[in-house]
């Protein structure tokens, strides 16, 4: 063994970049060969062909029990290449076209013999001189067709199923659900074999550009996941059922021909449908037939179509063994004598599946001992003891004895990868291992321990915390929702008159009552999240102002409780359950909705007639926090009288912004509120009062607004003494820039939901698909509909509907050939000049354009018949504005 490469020494290192390894000069020479200097290419799609071919899907015709046009058809390269034939049997008289394989001479691997899915009886060819295989056409999924493949598989002989009528979207569930359930009591499933499906049928008038986004595509990529996911299902590769014969070959395909076209067309799109395929279900799965299904009405030569579908598969790039696992292995496999129809009549016994342990002595029958096998008498002490070996093998060398002896699988030793050098390769060196740095003054500085107090205890509670908000970017994170925590006030603190204050966020202790009791007790400290049961402000004093939730003077952990003078006063409120009749006007017709909320009501003077007061806040906060929550845009009022009481604004993001105020409740605990569609947000550097959920810390102000509102109602006066620190609201300066790009995908999302309530939005991807002239006006005649019904209005969000958005919606950037500019334009452009110049035009009605109008006939290559109308359109209109002139 060859000893590696020495390592460069220290003095053969050089500064710089790394040299990089050299490659011999013969890695850049052309292979030894006496008649070519050049390097070998890649063979020629149209070169590479099976060793053996195995058609494996003939049909026997009535009359022609000798396969007689079969051979004329194959007499190419596949009658020369040919090793096997798969022979489908007609439904009469199958006994006789037996008769006539077997005297033909024909290599015939296995015959199918038919049976219908809808009846009840089935019976087997009685003699058969080869293995027999079944194969019917589905039609619909029903108890007789889950019995009848049932019995079928339970033959266990391969079964081939004619699935045309179960590739449509309705129907695929359907026959899942037959194979789903004919496999469910059967031992060992066999191969099931599906025909029609690759490729599926398919409409030649579609552009390569159209079937890649066309939704029969997507569907048919689908289905064939969904099969892939069955281990014994194959797919047959047949000629298609496309309303067309299989192109013949040409003589010579360099030579550009009609015929040449046309078989690179066919070609292009059997690709398209051969690559998922593939993908899905591997090449072993994949088996080769030339006849076309029973429901084809077009001619397909056996030879024309093996090589179409050679090339095919030769140009997706695959290997040797692909081609002669599709064209040959695959199908014997499945029909030959390997498969599990003939397994039955198989000379060779089936042998008794290893052990993973070696049999123990009590499990060894004495019939089979051997003599000497059991002799336990102790070897001499001088002498090595021999132990009799272990049999591995299955071999029948060793007579009968050999194949009595049970054996075991020894475990699979798992040999480390050695480590392989190529000529020139260096030596990988090991990483280096970098010094831990020192820190600095390390000899100055040292550790210590901290054994004494540092100053006096403070008995003093630390101040609470504010609570944490999660922030985000949805409107439903708790800088939004901030749930309501439950407190426990100390009643020594609450003892005296009732002291409110108007705060922010952030807690705040009373500076007055901390002065006035200091070193007493700790100051009292006031948080927003604390419920309002007891002082409350009347409307006067309240306007414009803050509050604050005072925590209720009640008993505490089984302390008395002390009488406040402000008692009596603050019994009268008290939450009550207040019922809110909502009209939405935002849809094209108003919605009656209703929610309950529990809110605290003040009664008035005269509760009975002219009802309860109650603040806007708490019940929008009530509102926006239940499951009945208004989403955005939304502007929320009530009617106080004839005037319009806006309490709440919801934004397209669903953040409130609501208005501090008193709200009317009536005597029966109801109030009306009315829903609308809230108007654009203001323009940058615009100034708002209200307060958003999201509030910032604002600064202090006396100023105090008396205001009285103009109503009937009377709010109770506020018993005690009280004083107030209020806060000025703050303006919001600018607004949030907007993300035009996640702004524009909305709009489009919303468009979008607003097309699929449409009727005739399933015809016009119908008509998308077509390109003669019907189809193509039917698109544009519901485009132009869209585009006139829609665009300039607001979406959900607000935004006005443009046609790029209608275009966006529709995806005609993926379906078409041009952009989705130019086609709006030429579709807007058509439909008006139709309307003048068109069969019912206002100025003229010419005959040609009648005609063009008409026409279902399929375009050439390179034709676009809407050009040459919008051309001739524009022609009469020119004409005309001369005449006119």
């Amino acid at each position: 063994m060859s000893q590696p490469p020495p390592s460069p020494g220290v003095g053969q290192r050089r500064k710089g970049p790394k040299s990089l390894p050299r490659l011999p000069l013969s890695a850049f020479s052309p292979p030894n060969s006496a008649t070519d200097s050049s390097f070998p290419l890649p063979a020629s799609p149209s070169t590479v062909h099976p060793d053996s071919i195995v058609d494996a899907h003939v049909i026997l015709r009535d009359g022609d029990a000798t396969l007689t046009s079969w051979k004329k058809e194959a007499s190419g390269t596949l009658g020369t290449r040919i090793g096997g034939l798969v022979v489908a049997l007609p439904d009469a008289q199958p006994d006789n076209a037996l008769t006539a394989l077997k005297e033909s001479g024909l290599p015939v691997v296995a015959v199918m013999a038919p049976f219908s899915l809808e009846s009840t009886e089935h019976s087997l060819p009685s003699s058969a001189p080869f293995p027999i295989s079944l194969y019917t056409t589905y039609a619909k999924t029903t108890p007789e067709a889950v019995a009848s493949l049932n019995w079928a598989l339970s033959q266990g002989k391969p079964v081939d199923i004619d699935a045309l009528a179960a590739l449509p979207e309705t129907a695929f569930e359907g026959f899942e659900e037959l194979l789903s359930k004919a496999v469910v009591d059967v031992a060992t499933v066999p191969p099931i074999i599906i025909s029609s499906f690759l490729p599926p049928p398919h409409d030649l008038s579609l552009s390569i550009v159209q079937l890649m986004k066309h939704p029969t595509y997507r569907e048919f990529q689908a289905q064939a996941a969904a099969l892939s996911l069955y281990p014994t299902l194959h797919i047959k590769f047949l000629p298609p059922i496309w309303d067309a014969p299989t192109p013949p070959t040409p003589v010579d395909p360099s030579v550009p021909s009609e015929s040449t076209k046309e078989q690179t067309e066919w070609k292009r799109r059997i690709k398209m449908y051969l690559g998922p395929v593939i993908e899905a279900f591997g090449y072993q799965r994949i088996i080769f037939g030339s006849s076309p299904p029973p429901a084809s009405r077009s001619a397909s030569a056996a030879g024309n179509w093996y090589e179409i579908a050679r090339e095919c598969l030769a140009e997706l790039g695959v290997e040797q063994e692909v081609i002669d696992d599709v064209f040959g292995k695959s199908a014997l496999k499945i029909y030959g004598d390997g498969s599990s129809s003939s397994r039955d009549s198989s000379p060779t016994r089936a042998r008794p599946a290893r052990r993973l342990t070696p049999t123990s002595d009590d499990e060894i029958d004495p019939s089979q001992l051997v003599a000497g096998a059991r002799d336990e008498t102790p070897p001499p002490q001088n002498a090595p003891i021999i132990r009799a070996s272990l049999a591995f093998g299955g071999s029948t060398a060793f007579g009968a004895f050999g194949q009595s002896v049970t054996t075991y699988a020894p475990a699979p030793v798992k040999l480390g990868k050695k480590p392989t050098f190529l000529p020139g390769q260096a030596i990988p060196q090991p990483p280096k291992v970098r010094k831990k740095r020192q820190p600095r003054f390390v000899g100055q500085t040292t550790k210590f321990r901290v054994d004494t107090g540092t100053g006096t205890y403070d008995a003093t509670p630390p101040m609470p915390l504010p609570p944490t908000l999660t922030l985000g970017k949805g409107p439903y994170s708790s800088q939004y929702r901030i749930k309501r925590a439950p407190v426990e006030p100390d009643l020594s603190q609450l003892a005296g008159p009732s002291t409110i204050e108007f705060v922010s966020d952030h807690p705040v202790v009373n500076a007055s009552t901390s002065r006035k009791g200091k070193g007493k007790a700790p100051a009292r400290v006031q948080h927003r999240e604390r419920s309002i049961t007891e002082a409350e402000l009347s409307p006067e004093e309240e306007e414009g102002a803050e509050y604050v939730r005072e925590v209720p003077l009640a008993v505490v952990h089984g302390q008395p409780q002390h009488k406040n003078p402000t008692t009596s006063a603050r019994q009268k409120n008290s939450t009550r359950l207040v019922t809110l009749l909502m009209e939405d006007n935002r849809g094209e017709s108003r919605e009656s909705l209703l929610a309950e909320v529990y809110v605290p009501l003040r009664e008035s003077q005269n509760a009975k007639e002219d009802g309860y007061w109650a603040y806007a806040e708490e019940i929008c906060q009530e509102l926006q926090t239940s499951a009945a929550r208004i989403d955005g845009p939304a502007k929320v009022f009530v009617l106080r009288g004839k005037y319009r009481q806006v309490i709440l604004r919801v934004n397209e993001y669903n953040e409130d912004n609501w208005v501090r105020g008193n709200v009317v409740i009536k005597p029966d605990r109801t109030l009306e509120v009315v829903v609308e569609r809230d108007n654009p947000p203001p323009p940058r550097g615009s100034v708002t009062l209200s307060h958003k959920r999201r509030r910032s810390p604002s600064i202090e102000s006396d100023s105090r607004d008396h205001r009285r509102p103009h109503s009937s109602v009377d709010s109770p006066p506020v018993a005690g003494p009280s004083r107030q620190h209020l806060l000025s609201p703050q303006p919001e300066v600018g607004v949030e820039e907007k993300d035009e790009e996640a702004i524009h995908k909305k709009t489009v999302q919303e468009v979008n939901d607003l097309l699929t309530t449409e009727d005739e939005w399933t015809t016009f991807y119908r008509s998308l698909g077509r390109t003669h002239m019907v189809g193509v006006l039917s698109c544009y005649t519901i485009l132009q509909g869209f585009v006139d019904k829609y665009v300039g209005k607001p979406t959900p969000s607000g935004a006005l509907i443009q046609s790029s958005h209608i275009a966006e919606a529709l995806n005609l950037g993926d379906a078409i050939e041009d952009t989705a500019e130019k086609y709006m334009e030429r579709c807007e452009a058509t439909i008006h000049l139709l309307a003048l110049y068109g069969p019912s035009g206002t100025r003229s009605q010419d005959l040609e354009v009648a005609g063009m109008v008409k026409d279902t006939s399929q375009p050439g290559y390179g034709q676009k018949p809407e050009v040459a109308l919008l051309n001739k359109l524009r022609a009469l209109d020119q004409q005309w504005r001369i005449t006119e002139r």
